[in-house]
């Protein structure tokens, strides 16, 4: 997470001072960067929520609404 973040402040730091003097179309990649950067921090979140959530059921925590049977 934090190579991500820290990847993407540096490269909108260099497209402020540097990259946008050299090339219009460079313009486009830094958002486009930034937007896929945001999509992996919310994939890798919801994968860890998941696998929580998994491990959490399988140590036995019912949900509220469910009732304990005498098998589990």
């Amino acid at each position: 997470m934090w190579l991500v973040l820290g990847s993407g402040v540096s490269l909108v730091i260099v497209d402020a001072l540097y990259l946008r003097s050299l090339n219009q179309i460079l313009q486009y990649i830094v958002p486009g960067y930034l937007l896929g950067g945001c999509f992996l921090l919310i994939g890798l979140h919801a994968r860890k929520l998941l696998s929580f959530r998994d491990a959490w059921e399988k140590t036995y925590h019912p949900l509220p609404n469910e009732k304990r049977t005498e098998e589990s």
